[in-house]
């Protein structure tokens, strides 16, 4: 019995596809290299998490620390110490102000009000003095973010 070249491939076609799907049948989900996207999830939460730690100092010997939080990236370093104030383990007060035109102003954090004794609330990040407001500047991963009470150098 000839086949015609077309039965041919149709047959060879059909051989190499269900070849195909047994042997992709054996390929764990985690070997797989197709996205996936979890029901109800969504594309913002898909994105890569980073971890960042928050370290806020009163400079009074009460320090509060808030270490490896898990953000969404493009969260900012208010973002962090917002989230951190709300922590169960250590909960602090948080006070501050948005203003159009200036982005986010803390005015408190715990019982340290800005103007005390001359103090005011100043951030770093990674050990360097933040050249941008708290609400602009985006975390990377690994970031350390410091809160101190601190004497201002503008007064």
């Amino acid at each position: 019995m000839r086949f015609s070249h077309t039965v041919k491939f149709i047959i060879i076609f059909g051989a190499g596809l269900a070849l195909g799907l047994v042997a992709s049948s054996f390929i764990s989900p985690s070997e797989s290299t197709l996205p996936t996207q979890k029901v109800g999830q969504s594309l913002q939460e898909q994105q890569e998490k980073i971890y960042v730690s928050l370290m806020v100092d009163f400079q009074d010997g009460n320090v509060i620390t808030c270490n490896d939080q898990e953000l969404v990236e493009k969260k900012t370093a208010f973002d962090l110490l917002e989230t951190c104030s709300k922590d169960t383990e250590n909960p602090f007060e948080l006070e501050y102000e948005v203003h159009p035109e200036w982005g986010v102003f803390i005015k408190r954090i715990g019982d340290k009000e800005n103007g005390e004794s001359g103090k005011y609330w100043q951030y770093w990040v990674n050990n360097k003095h933040a050249q941008v407001g708290a609400g602009q500047y985006q975390m990377k991963n690994r970031d350390v973010v410091e809160w101190k009470f601190f004497a201002s150098k503008f007064e």
